[in-house]
């Protein structure tokens, strides 16, 4: 019986996803982990210089390496805002598999208790979009989506609900099917979280330069940017550099969404590797904090304009040709003014 069928079942038996790196990458006993996030958070960045916040990526390594980078950038999000889905996409770690999987058939749990996943708009999601799923292997053992609930669960102050996404793919076409499936909800009403640590076992020194170099493309908000960062951080020859960006795939769906909108301005948070906690700097990870944010206005008169859901969807047709064309011929197509909307 597949999942979808078992949605519309009354008689439905709920599974939620139980804990499987508490006491591990963070305290399974509730208080130990309550006093270690407001540790955490005491520490934190908290410089503030945008209003809305619409995205976020946050590290999502052991709290004792990541921990103070994850709050720096949670501390970013207004904790009283009530907003209608949080969407958390990580990149699965553990398996490969086409497209992206949504828990569907129930809650996540954390030592701090219950985190309420929308089954309902989990279960729509995989059944209009054929680039989602759900596969149980996707979400069992995977820890960067699970380490991501109990910065959510000590910070915001109003109920939330989360839709859970871990992404499989390694393609580029599934990385703007996902974009495209998810371009309706990116809008004030919700907030998108990517979890995703940056370069993995390079020395101190060479990690502070691959973070930098894909840090930079990430807030210039492009896409085929981020592509350039992690090709020439790969083709570089830095030794034991496994990755730039574990979760690559997540973050340039994000990118395919945002770089169509205009207002949109990435910002850098924080930054640490695992060297400035531990000590060994011979073979550390990095970690980025990063704010997706609208653009300030200049003054109070200032004519502001939104985009109707058909010109998103153009403009997002725009950005996936240009990515398409980049990657075939190395070479930026040219855009016929007439595809774009005047401002």
């Amino acid at each position: 019986m597949s999942c979808n069928s078992q949605e519309n079942k009354k008689d439905v038996i709920s599974v939620d996803r139980k804990p499987v790196v508490a006491g591990s990458f963070y305290p399974d006993n509730p208080d130990d982990l309550k006093s270690m996030l407001e540790l955490l958070f005491a520490k934190a960045e908290k410089v503030k210089t945008y209003d809305q916040v619409l995205a976020i990526i946050a590290p999502h390594a052991g709290y004792v390496y990541s921990g103070k980078v994850a709050a720096s950038v949670y501390t970013q999000i207004d904790p009283y805002k009530e907003y209608e889905n949080i969407f958390i996409l990580a990149s699965s770690h553990r398996t490969i598999f086409k497209g992206a999987s949504i828990y569907n058939i129930g809650d996540y749990i954390t030592p701090l208790g219950k985190v309420k996943v929308n089954r309902k708009l989990a279960t729509e999601l995989i059944e209009k979009h054929d680039v989602f799923v759900f596969n149980p292997d996707a979400h069992s053992t995977e820890h960067s989506l699970e380490v991501q609930l109990p910065f959510l669960q000590y910070f915001m102050k109003k109920d939330f609900q989360i839709v859970p996404i871990v992404t499989g793919t390694q393609t580029l076409n599934d990385c703007e099917r996902i974009a495209e499936a998810l371009l309706p909800y990116f809008n004030e009403k919700n907030l998108f979280i990517i979890s995703s640590d940056f370069s993995h076992y390079p020395t101190y020194d060479n990690a502070v330069k691959v973070d930098k170099k894909t840090c930079n493309a990430i807030c210039s908000n492009s896409a085929t940017k981020l592509i350039d960062a992690i090709n020439e951080n790969g083709s570089a020859n830095i030794d034991n550099l496994a990755t730039s960006l574990c979760a690559w795939p997540a973050v340039l769906s994000l990118l395919i969404i945002t770089e169509t909108m205009p207002d949109i301005q990435v910002i850098p948070v924080d930054y640490q590797n695992s060297g400035d906690e531990i000590g060994d700097k011979s073979r550390v990870v990095g970690y980025n904090a990063i704010v997706f944010t609208k653009k300030k206005s200049q003054n109070m008169s200032e004519i502001t304009f939104e985009l109707s859901d058909k010109e998103k969807e153009k403009l997002l047709g725009i950005a996936r040709s240009t990515i398409e064309t980049y990657l075939a011929t190395g070479k930026i197509p040219e855009i016929n003014k007439k595809d774009v909307t005047p401002a």
